[in-house]
């Protein structure tokens, strides 16, 4: 079963031939050259049916991928071989950047949702002071690493003898 080619003029394709064609474009051919070059290749493998027709219909880009990695192997390792295009909902759980603040509707929530904020301000506090004790705990130590290292490189920077035994 052969694609018709008005499906496959999508944005996704044409991105997707933009970022072929400096890839694979040859070292006399300008980048229009070479697009037009990728655009033709991909016109002549939907013709001759080696993209297959239920892979290209679901994603255009996925399929594109694996023929292109077949036509030129060594130029298009770093490209995933499938593509994300529809995102969900449960993507929003696994980020751990995204935050949303909901304010409760009655006094008691919110009430509730207070004391829990400040239970957590007084744990990040204690947290906060217990980091700074540390600091100044290790503050000595990291004095002499520097100046144990200053003498380092000062030694190193000296020329070498030697020094016979008795």
């Amino acid at each position: 079963m052969k694609v018709s080619i008005p499906e496959w003029n999508r944005p996704e394709v044409a991105q997707f031939l933009d970022m072929l064609a400096p890839r694979v474009r040859k070292p006399e051919q300008t980048n229009r050259e070479a697009r037009e070059n990728a655009h033709k290749r991909v016109r002549y493998a939907l013709e001759k049916g080696q993209l297959a027709a239920g892979q290209s219909a679901a994603d255009p880009q996925a399929a594109l991928v694996r023929w292109a990695r077949k036509k030129w192997p060594m130029k298009l390792t770093d490209l995933p071989s499938s593509f994300a295009t529809n995102l969900q909902a449960d993507v929003l759980r696994l980020e751990d950047s995204a935050v949303i603040d909901v304010v409760p509707g009655d006094i008691a929530s919110c009430q509730a949702a207070l004391n829990a904020a400040q239970a957590h301000n007084r744990t990040l506090e204690i947290e906060l002071r217990q980091a700074k004790a540390e600091i100044e705990r290790l503050r000595p130590m990291a004095a002499k690493y520097a100046a144990m290292q200053k003498k380092n490189a000062q030694a190193a920077r000296e020329p070498r003898t030697l020094r016979l035994r008795a």
